[in-house]
């Protein structure tokens, strides 16, 4: 393998990995702001009630955020369920960066999604016979 060969494949390799690092996932948010905060999150209300969180990072749109909330709501309630609200909101930040050789803060917006959904529960009637 000759040597410019080899260098086009690292290079190949490290810009996969990194635009790996930089996209939102599909998973449950881990506590503490592990994984960058990122991720699903509920809080259960009442019976077949539920808060619904997902969080997403500078790299989210709100269509991602929307679909994640709702394939979480898929795997909550198997049943169906009706959705009660749903919004998306941003949060701004910053972060500090070297910008033409100097420390330059910049602006962040991360979009989340927060809504409510009343799962179908099983019926527990049962059928009658005829």
């Amino acid at each position: 393998m000759s040597i410019q060969l080899f260098k086009n494949t690292l290079s190949s390799c490290l810009v996969i990995v990194l635009l790996g690092a930089c996209s939102v996932n599909y998973q449950a948010r881990l506590p503490n702001g592990a994984g960058g905060g990122v991720g699903y999150q509920e809080q259960r209300l009442t019976d077949g009630t539920i808060l619904l969180y997902y969080y997403g990072n500078s790299y989210a749109t709100d269509v991602l955020i929307k679909k994640y909330w709702q394939q979480r709501a898929d795997e909550l309630c198997p049943q169906g369920y009706t959705e009660i609200e749903f919004l998306t909101f941003k949060e701004y930040g910053t972060l500090r960066s070297p910008v033409m050789g100097r420390m330059t803060t910049l602006g962040t917006i991360k979009i989340h999604g927060k809504g409510k959904i009343d799962c179908q529960l099983k019926s527990s009637r049962q059928p009658q016979n005829q």
